[in-house]
């Protein structure tokens, strides 16, 4: 069983310390004096005012916080909060700009364990949080139980944040994407085809005006950016789930090419993706797989490739998976494909190269089929 805990700072953004964070970027990154102070001169008489019923208000000095909508704001808050990994004896960390997790795993046997370490990474995140003028939001913090075999829920040890307690949900959002509790991509995937619909009926009402071509594009442009958005976990989808999405693809191609709802749409639903549903989810694995062994980055993904002795081949070791809905996970569907390809697809060190030659692989492979 594993524990995620999703933790969420009130208006983080605004609550950088600035002498603090000067601090930092000198004793931990090696700033120089020079550059101290030229950060310091950009944050620095930083005034704000609001302007309301024909009126402006009081200039005020801003005392903290980092300018919100600015290319520095976000790397230097990250460089703000970077050493609160260092709060965690048992639990990983992961961030990315203000929304932080840490998560651990245990056998279902030693699931007080697992909580008792959990806690304790807790509450020393909630005191660094405090000697570094950050606020845990405990109300809006949640976590979740991921396994197979997870225990009663009602049978665990309490999570604790401060004097507070952390409640355990069936499913969370981390950065737009649904995680449920089976690590399984149905909530989100309901949730994805739930806007592709609603965006889809706001374009029908200029359905009639437009010729297929702008539809195709607004298509492309507002809706297919939903369906691209955690793509590369959608290999573990259910037959359901596919089919769904099947249908939505069908929808936008009735939109597009103006067809009734009882035509047949095979030919041109796989214009919508240049492909059909398979084969899309399958390219784009593969080109994220390709930009995984080529740049090393993210290394924690990295680092869960094993490579074969064969360095002509460019293959990768297949993980055992015992079960059906592991068989359909990145690191193994995808792994089988990349083995499957030809070795001068795999050998493509440019990421544009390697996207065209498998376009044309795969559209012979489906030319074939068909």
């Amino acid at each position: 069983m594993t524990i995620l805990v999703l933790l969420d700072f009130s208006k983080a953004f605004d609550s950088v310390y600035y002498p603090l964070l000067l601090l930092k970027l000198k004793l931990y990154f090696g700033f120089s004096s020079s550059a101290v102070a030229l950060i310091e001169s950009y944050l620095s008489d930083r005034h704000q005012r609001v302007f309301s019923r024909g009126s402006f208000s009081t200039s005020e000095l801003i005392s903290s916080g980092v300018p919100q909508g600015s290319i520095l704001g976000p790397i230097l808050f990250s460089i703000f909060i970077n050493d609160i990994v260092y709060s965690c004896k048992s639990s990983l960390i992961h961030l990315y700009a203000d929304d932080a997790q840490i998560y651990l795993s245990r056998p279902i046997g030693l699931s007080e364990d697992l909580i008792c370490r959990l806690n304790e990474d807790l509450e020393s995140i909630r005191m660094w949080s405090k000697n570094n003028f950050l606020n845990l939001n405990v109300e809006k913090t949640k976590a979740i139980a991921i396994g197979h075999n997870t225990c009663n829920l009602e049978d665990l040890p309490p999570i604790i944040l401060g004097n507070s307690l952390v409640k355990l949900e069936q499913a969370v959002t981390s950065l737009g994407f649904i995680i449920n509790n089976n690590l399984t991509c149905t909530n989100h995937i309901d949730f994805t085809i739930r806007k592709m619909n609603f965006t889809l009926r706001k374009l029908y009402h200029s359905a009639k005006l437009l010729p297929p071509d702008t539809k195709m594009k607004l298509v492309r442009f507002l809706i297919l950016p939903f369906l691209s958005y955690g793509e590369i976990v959608y290999g573990n989808m259910d037959e359901a789930s596919a089919t769904k999405l099947k249908r939505v693809i069908n929808n936008m191609a009735r939109f597009v090419f103006s067809k009734r709802r009882y035509d047949r749409i095979s030919a041109y639903s796989i214009k919508i993706l240049d492909c059909n549903l398979r084969t899309y989810l399958e390219k784009r694995n593969l080109i994220f797989l390709h930009k995984l062994i080529y740049s090393k980055c993210p290394h924690y993904l990295y680092s869960k490739l094993a490579f074969a002795q064969s360095a002509r081949t460019r293959n990768l070791i297949l993980p055992e998976s015992r079960f059906s809905a592991t068989s359909r996970m990145f690191f193994v569907s995808t792994v089988k494909q990349w083995n499957s390809l030809p070795n001068y697809i795999k050998s493509l060190t440019s990421i544009g190269h390697f996207r065209l030659a498998l376009e044309n692989f795969f559209f012979a492979r489906d030319r074939d089929i068909n």
